[in-house]
């Protein structure tokens, strides 16, 4: 309209504009796609770019990722394939052999994960093959355990041979990937040899029992992982708890929540509480219960609690939301409120009684705190004796105003 009544153009002479126009876009949409492409590989070399940043990747972008599997660099191959995995796994497959060959033994250890994840029994030939001039115990392990649940009988003939190898990563691979057939012979020995290192009075072959069932993630021997998490030595009730994470059967939660109990175990115990996500709530709630005598436990699952974040997790936080101990009872509320929970109306004369009991223990904490007001200590000490008593009750104040926040 711009070129018709201002500029007074004829029909072609505007023609001609939008020509030039559109030649000029397509030199800059060109200049873009070739920086685009300039800077996704830049990021890769600087190790800066995520696979979620390329959330619909077009021809040229595949490519330069498709490169990127022969990067010398670990990093970079390994962001490549774990991306290519989801969008091209062709690619990934044609791959596989540059990449069990690549110098970087991560790089290698990616592979075999990859061919693990997409179930590629095709790649089995490729695994056995590798097994011969491996040099890393680690990357060795997973190769055993892969060709273990990829292959066939003949694959666990070979596997049987490293049963007994000296390094002990190396003999775990293989007992791991002898234990994924459950109808087969290997596995019998496997499983026979496992009982009998749970029954050792050695810790380390406890633990190495432990380490082959979380690396084999073979669900059916959880009854095995229940015994290692009743240990009398600590270090093999940790390796129990890894392998429970690993394991995430619904029977292994109680004896988790037990851990917590322990200051050797706590974190890992927590830690794979939380994994477990709201499949663990039963056990959870059943501690809050077992618990009620030692707050230390309870304030711990409930945290637990409160990092799970779903409905699940919500519903039995409210039902704790009355818990004795006070302390307890600040942590829920506090839990409920950063998960922004709203409570339902049926809940609303339930929490009208508790801000009132909350009001009249603030206002006994408060007449008390006045009574108690320290003054100057008869012996001429600097600390009066009534201020440790002073100060409890001001702390419990303290978490009287945080509950009734929360509860307002």
């Amino acid at each position: 309209l711009i070129c018709f009544e201002v500029f007074q153009l004829g029909l072609l002479q505007v023609s001609g504009v939008l020509v030039l126009i559109a030649l000029l876009w397509a030199g800059v949409a060109y200049r873009l796609g070739k920086r685009y492409l300039q800077a996704l590989a830049d990021a890769l070399d600087r190790r800066t770019f995520r696979p979620v940043e390329l959330t619909v990747p077009d021809a040229s972008s595949l490519q330069v990722l498709r490169n990127g599997l022969s990067n010398p660099n670990a990093a970079v191959v390994s962001v490549c394939l774990s991306f290519l995995e989801e969008v091209d796994p062709q690619t990934v497959e044609a791959a596989l052999p540059q990449l069990l060959a690549h110098p970087h033994p991560a790089v290698r250890l990616a592979a075999v994960e990859t061919i693990n994840r997409l179930q590629l029994t095709r790649a089995v030939p490729l695994l056995v093959s590798r097994l011969s001039i491996e040099p890393s115990p680690t990357v060795r392990c997973a190769l055993l355990t892969s060709a273990g649940v990829l292959g066939d009988a003949a694959s666990e003939d070979l596997i049987m041979q490293f049963m007994h190898d000296p390094d002990p990563i190396v003999r775990q691979g293989a007992w791991a990937g002898l234990l994924s057939h459950t109808a087969s012979k290997g596995h019998d020995v496997v499983e026979a040899a496992l009982t009998a290192a749970l029954e050792s009075s050695d810790a380390q072959a406890r633990i190495f029992a432990a380490d082959v069932i979380a690396t084999s993630g073979s669900v059916s021997l959880f009854p095995l992982v229940i015994e290692l998490l009743q240990d009398d030595v600590a270090a093999v009730r940790r390796a129990g708890l890894r392998t429970a994470g690993r394991l995430q059967h619904p029977q292994l939660w109680p004896w988790v929540v037990k851990c917590v109990d322990d200051h050797r175990t706590r974190a890992p115990a927590l830690k794979t509480l939380v994994s477990a996500g709201s499949g663990a709530l039963p056990a959870i709630s059943a501690g809050l219960d077992a618990y009620a005598d030692d707050p230390s436990v309870q304030l711990r699952l409930i945290r637990v609690a409160g990092q799970l974040d779903d409905d699940h997790a919500l519903a039995l936080l409210e039902s704790k939301a009355s818990l004795p101990d006070e302390q307890a009872r600040t942590a829920v509320l506090t839990a409920l409120r950063s998960c922004s929970y709203q409570a339902p109306s049926a809940m609303t004369a339930t929490i009208a009684n508790q801000i009132d009991e909350e009001i009249a223990y603030a206002a006994w904490l408060a007449a008390a705190l006045v009574e108690l007001k320290p003054g100057a200590s008869a012996n001429g000490t600097a600390i009066p004796p009534t201020a440790l008593i002073h100060a409890a009750l001001l702390g419990q104040l303290v978490r009287v105003r945080i509950r009734l926040i929360c509860l307002l």
